[in-house]
């Protein structure tokens, strides 16, 4: 991840079955997806931001 100002922040690995939407604020949004193909939406938030 990289901010606004060009500094580097760090790797976001992402669980399985997760697809990236957005970032804001330290936090990191998406959908995941679970083996029953079911979808939820996801919030992480990055430590350290």
């Amino acid at each position: 991840m990289i901010a606004r100002d060009g500094t580097w922040l760090g790797v976001f690995e992402p669980p399985a079955g997760f697809a990236l939407l957005a970032t804001a604020g330290g936090r990191v949004l998406g959908v995941e997806t679970d083996e029953m193909e079911v979808e939820s939406v996801a919030v992480y938030e990055v430590v350290g931001w």
